[in-house]
């Protein structure tokens, strides 16, 4: 509930700006061992970096790093949903094609086919506060399948943050959490 609040207050703070939201795949694997599980999640957070870094528009971001596993094909997807401050949209526009293709080279596997990318409105308050509760949410029905199942996660995920700030979103958050323990009661409410 704290990183919802947390988000919210971010979207709102940068309401005058472009706003994106991103979802970038990879390509399902079959779950092996923790080392696989640990080596694609690795493979995914550097291939967003080298993307966010080549993408000079883009000022700030918030990334949510999920993973969904499917108990009866013992397979797994792991993906980012990221939202993205970006500047200049108007003159910097990127087509879905070239966002595909940056993402494509970024993880170097030309086999994937999609990535999302949708201009969130930020005049409609409900569209905010339903993006913030989709990135913060936390995903524990895996861990409800098995012992085994639990217990890959939880040691293959120990010491990853799911969620990650980044840029103008980063000193943003800083300032709001300092708020937020100086009205402690106020956000209690909320």
């Amino acid at each position: 509930f704290k990183n919802k609040i947390i988000i919210e207050e971010l979207l709102k703070n940068f309401s005058d700006k472009t706003i994106l939201f991103a979802t970038f795949t990879t390509k399902t694997i079959t779950v092996k061992s923790i080392d696989e599980v640990k080596e694609q999640r690795e493979k995914l957070t550097k291939a967003y970096s080298k993307l966010i870094r080549k993408l000079k528009n883009v000022t700030g971001y918030i990334k949510k790093t999920e993973v969904v596993y499917n108990e009866e094909t013992n397979k797994l997807n792991i993906h980012i949903h990221a939202i993205l401050l970006v500047k200049n949209y108007a003159n910097s526009y990127i087509t879905q094609k070239k966002w595909l293709e940056n993402w494509q080279e970024a993880t170097g596997d030309n086999t994937i086919k999609q990535v999302k990318i949708i201009l969130i409105n930020k005049k409609e308050e409900k569209s905010l506060k339903k993006l913030s509760s989709y990135v913060a949410k936390a995903d524990i029905e895996r861990m409800k399948i098995s012992d085994e199942i639990s217990n890959l996660f939880e040691i293959a995920e120990e010491k990853k943050r799911d969620l990650t700030f980044g840029g103008e979103f980063k000193e943003a958050k800083k300032i709001i959490e300092l708020e937020m323990k100086k009205n402690r009661k106020q956000y209690a409410k909320s």
